[in-house]
């Protein structure tokens, strides 16, 4: 009895251990919430926007959204933000973030890149505004967008530059929200968690 209950304590170890790991955000406030000083994201930064001041509800994690574009006539230089991050060689992260867009309708399209020794993602995902609502006053209409990178080097660098055609939709943004990079746990990893969850439920079974 008391060797399954340790087992199960140690099941019960290794699965928080685990997953506290592989769930880290390795992206400092991707979701906007704190204000900029300059630390962690940097670039072309256009003052972060809040989501009551486009529409309430707008944000899909928090209060605030980055936004790309400001809706100037003439449009300002296009928004670009960048972030570096910790990597380790070989090993593959999940990118997750929202994508929407207001006004228009018009398309508009941003490149993500993430770099190490050499470009280990460069995509571009694109959105029209006005388009899928299905939330009164919800004027972005947010795509999750999700992506697989494997590491190449030590240090990583994430870029999010709006390449939108300035003029053909000046009165119409983009905007990024809960912006994430987590570690995949590799197959040894999931199946140790597989052996905790199993020790788990075996002393959950004796104990009864």
């Amino acid at each position: 009895m008391k060797i399954m209950r340790g087992f199960a304590l140690f099941g019960v170890l290794l699965v928080a251990l685990s997953g506290s790991s592989a769930n880290a955000n390795l992206i400092f406030n991707g979701s906007f919430e704190t204000p900029f000083d300059g630390s962690h994201w940097t670039g072309n930064i256009i003052t972060p926007g809040s989501a009551a001041g486009y529409h309430p509800n707008s944000a899909t994690d928090g209060s605030y959204i980055m936004g790309f574009g400001g809706g100037a006539n003439p449009p300002p230089p296009a928004g670009y933000i960048v972030q570096e991050f910790s990597t380790v060689v070989g090993q593959q992260y999940q990118l997750e973030f929202d994508y929407g867009a207001y006004g228009g309708p018009v398309f508009q399209y941003m490149r993500v890149t993430v770099l190490g020794q050499s470009t280990i993602l460069d995509e571009v995902v694109s959105h029209i505004s006005h388009l899928g609502h299905t939330t009164p006053n919800q004027i972005h209409a947010w795509e999750t967008q999700i992506f697989l990178l494997t590491a190449d080097s030590s240090l990583s660098v994430i870029t999010f530059a709006d390449i939108s055609d300035p003029y053909l939709g000046h009165s119409t943004d983009s905007a990024i929200d809960r912006v994430s990079i987590v570690l995949v746990p590799e197959p040894s990893t999931a199946l140790l968690l597989g052996l905790g969850l199993a020790g788990m439920a075996a002393g959950r079974r004796r104990i009864r």
